[in-house]
């Protein structure tokens, strides 16, 4: 990872570890995590605007992944609320504290995921 995004990087490891995740691969501008039973996180660095990131979620045993800002932005509007600035930090946070009960669960948030995704051109 480019040292620009090594301590975004940094930031993020504790809260995923502390839920699973293992660092599986760092190059420049991604890092991939995986957990024993095969949730992947990707932490993407735009490569000419930064420090621009997008972290995504991937459940076991499927291909495409869920964007962690649109999901906690649902997560938001179902429940009721307020969300927190998508920060990676905040993302992290997000995952560790969700993985296993909601985010865990497509159906708590796959339609509202798909309207909004829809809408900023995902």
């Amino acid at each position: 990872m480019i040292p620009e995004y090594e301590n975004i990087l940094s930031s993020i490891k504790p809260p995923l570890a502390d839920v699973g995740f293992c660092l599986i691969d760092n190059s420049d501008f991604l890092a991939e995590f995986e957990t024993t039973d095969g949730w992947k996180i990707k932490f993407e660095g735009e490569r000419y605007y930064r420090p621009l990131i997008e972290i995504s979620i991937t459940p076991p045993e499927e291909d495409d992944g869920y964007s962690v800002r649109i999901l906690m932005e649902c997560f938001w509007e179902v429940k009721g609320g307020k969300s927190t600035p998508p920060t990676a930090v905040n993302q992290a946070n997000f995952i560790n504290e969700r993985l296993r009960g909601w985010i865990s669960k497509k159906e708590n948030y796959e339609i509202y995921y798909k309207k909004k995704n829809e809408v900023i051109g995902g």
